[in-house]
C-alpha cells in the first residue's frame, strides 16, 4: 500500500529536478511537537504514546539501538581493528512515531495510505517472535503486523478491546467507502498519490468492504 506513494513522490522529485516543480511538502514525525517519542519509558515500561496496550496482544520488551562502535585507536587513520569484539560506550537513541487511539501513526505527522487513515484495524510496524521458537518479546527483524478491530461493541468489551469497535466507526459498508475515497482524493489533491493509483486503492476498498457486510 506504500509503494503507489513512494513512486508518486519520485515522479514528484524528478519533476523538480527537472522542471523547478515544487514536490508536496514533507510530512514526518518530530521531536520539536511530540510525533516522535521514545518507545519506553525510564522505567522499562512501554511509552503509551508509542503503544497502548491491548489485552491479549504483547509488545516489545525493548527497541533495537544502534551505537557508535570502536574499533580501536588506528581504525580510522590506518584501517587497523585493534578491538576485535565490537564495543561502544556511545548509543544513538532510538525513537518511534507517536500513534493515535487506535495504535496507527498520526495523521498529523505521516502520510498515510486510505488503509490507514480509514481504518478496519491497527497497522504494526514490528512484530515479535513466536512463542515456540523463544524470547517472545523479542522483535521480529523486518515483519510488520495487523490487528483488526471488534465488529461490534460487545466484542471489544468482552476482548478489553480499548480501540471503538467497527459497528461505532461506520455505519455502513458505504460510509466506509466514501470515507475511503475522501481519503484517497485527499492524498492526490495535496500531491502524495497519482491520479492514476486510485483505481487499485479504491478495489482494496471494495475487497475489504465484506468486513462491515
Amino acid at each position: 500500500m506504500w509503494t503507489p506513494i513512494a513512486n508518486s513522490l519520485l515522479v514528484a522529485m524528478v519533476q523538480w529536478v527537472r522542471f523547478g516543480e515544487l514536490p508536496p511538502a514533507s510530512r514526518y514525525p518530530r521531536i520539536e511537537n511530540n510525533s516522535l517519542v521514545p518507545s519506553h519509558l525510564s522505567n522499562g515500561e512501554i511509552n503509551p504514546d508509542a503503544w497502548r496496550a491491548i489485552p491479549g496482544y504483547s509488545h516489545p520488551k525493548a527497541m533495537y539501538q544502534v551505537g557508535h562502535v570502536d574499533f580501536g585507536d588506528e581504525f580510522l587513520s590506518a584501517g587497523i581493528v585493534a578491538r576485535q569484539a565490537m564495543f561502544t560506550t556511545q548509543w544513538y537513541q532510538a525513537l518511534a512515531p507517536a500513534v493515535n487511539r487506535d495504535n496507527n501513526d498520526l495523521a498529523s505527522s505521516t502520510i498515510l495510505p486510505p488503509l490507514t487513515a480509514v481504518p478496519l484495524g491497527t497497522f504494526v510496524p514490528w512484530n515479535l517472535r513466536r512463542t515456540e521458537i523463544g524470547a517472545d518479546t523479542e522483535l521480529a527483524r523486518l515483519t510488520g503486523g495487523y490487528i483488526p478491530f471488534a465488529r461490534t461493541p460487545d466484542e471489544a468489551q468482552i476482548n478489553n478491546d480499548p480501540r471503538p469497535a467497527l459497528d461505532k466507526r461506520y455505519a455502513n459498508s458505504q460510509q466506509y467507502l466514501l470515507e475511503y475515497e475522501r481519503a484517497t482524493d485527499d492524498l492526490i489533491n495535496q500531491g502524495y498519490l497519482l491520479p492514476e493509483f486510485k483505481t487499485r486503492f479504491m478495489e482494496l476498498a471494495e475487497q475489504n468492504q465484506e468486513v462491515l457486510q
